[in-house]
């Protein structure tokens, strides 16, 4: 069977005009043995009253089909708060198909949309419209989570004192491997997908995928997480964390390409952090001034007066900070400390500043008997094994 030839072309055109936008459509569509539709539409909308949750815009839509003009008029009223977005629009109809036909056309839609509903992302939605010879009502639910995507529908139609009531439902999954990972995953299904993988023992921590700079799932740390995506393109890939809390990765852009049945690893390590404040002074009590902080992620400095804001690795060791000025040193240990909501307050740091050139260090900032130049080791314990502790509160630190 030889398909027919088809062609058609469509143009669109928009303009502002009192206040609101003016639109025209054109189609025509053609046939090989002859036959044409040609349609035309005209269109217009303002809005007439605006709102801080709500606005309110005057409507107006001509069409023509083949020398068939259906026309409607009215109002639409939309409104919004938190995740309820509502949407009413009751019209006035006239047509002129099989000697003309007017009278009004309600139509109504209200949704509510939960991104983060158990680690997935719920919308629910009712719909209805009336008109002289049919009212119709409907429902859906639609749950997009990492692992599958569900959708559930019911819809009821009246139409000519007839009812009828239809159902509909389905789960869709994927099973995806390159050999090396096997995962379970629904979101934006399509013929090729990126692997996601978080690396890391950050706790209920989640990070948006942006694909091209947009969000197109999310993957959790310590899992792999397929991205669905249409293949035959270039994709740049970056992660974004989801919540407040604070951990440190490499926020880079990797550029993938895609091909049918095609799977392109990509990975991040994923650390938790705390930001850190204090004071580094030396043991006469002054401030150590412009000083760069080692041992922390990132880079930072003390100002003039010894204060210091910091991002430092939260672990389950002592946290470790090195001061150092152009000719001396020192290393504090602190263990213990106050710390409210990934934040953590140090007050006072001291430390005795030594000469660089006194010690010869390696690149970890200990000397060949591991111990820096401060004369402490990395376990906070000078030569004679003596533990050394910073007590860090409202006083301030000091060496014991």
């Amino acid at each position: 069977m030889v398909p027919e030839d088809v062609s058609q072309y469509s143009v669109t055109a928009q303009v502002p005009l009192f206040g609101g936008s003016l639109g025209f459509s054109t189609r025509s569509n053609r046939r090989g043995d002859g036959e044409k539709i040609d349609s035309r539409s005209l269109t217009f909308a303002r809005v007439v009253m605006r709102g801080l949750r709500h606005n309110v815009r005057f409507t107006l839509d001509v069409s023509e089909t083949e020398g068939d003009w259906i026309g409607l008029i009215g109002f639409n009223l939309n409104f919004r708060r938190g995740s309820l977005t509502t949407d009413i629009a009751p019209r006035y109809r006239y047509n002129d198909i099989e000697g003309g036909d007017h009278g009004y056309q309600f139509d109504g839609y209200a949704s509510w949309h939960q991104p983060d509903f158990y680690s997935g992302d719920l919308r629910l939605g009712v719909n209805g419209s009336s008109n002289d010879d049919r009212d119709n009502a409907g429902a859906t639910v639609d749950y997009d989570h990492r692992l599958a995507r569900t959708r559930l529908s019911v819809n009821r139609q009246s139409f000519e004192g007839a009812d009828r009531t239809s159902w509909a439902g389905n789960v869709v999954t994927s099973v995806m491997t390159n050999g090396s990972h096997f995962t379970v995953g629904a979101q934006n299904a399509a013929d090729a997908a990126v692997l996601v993988t978080l690396e890391g023992d950050v706790s209920g921590t989640e990070f948006d995928v942006l694909i091209d700079g947009q969000p197109r799932g999310y993957a959790p740390v310590g899992r792999t997480t397929p991205i669905h995506l249409a293949a035959f393109r270039t994709y740049e890939v970056r992660i974004r964390p989801r919540d407040q809390n604070f951990v440190a990765f490499e926020d880079r852009t990797q550029a993938v390409t895609l091909y049918p049945g095609n799977v392109v690893d990509v990975k991040w390590e994923v650390a938790d952090v705390l930001v850190v404040f204090g004071r580094a002074m030396d043991h006469r009590g002054r401030p150590i001034a412009n000083a760069r902080i080692e041992g922390v992620s990132g880079v930072a400095k003390t100002d003039d007066q010894g204060y210091f804001q910091a991002e430092a690795f939260k672990t389950s060791e002592p946290l470790r900070f090195v001061f150092a000025t152009r000719d001396e040193r020192c290393t504090v240990f602190v263990s213990e400390y106050e710390q409210r909501k990934g934040v953590a307050f140090l007050d006072n740091l001291t430390c005795r500043m030594r000469p660089i050139s006194a010690t010869t260090l390696g690149s970890d900032g200990l000397d060949s008997d591991g111990l820096g130049s401060d004369g402490l080791g990395s376990d906070g314990s000078d030569r004679q094994g003596k533990r050394v502790r910073i007590q860090s509160g409202r006083s301030a630190g000091h060496i014991r």
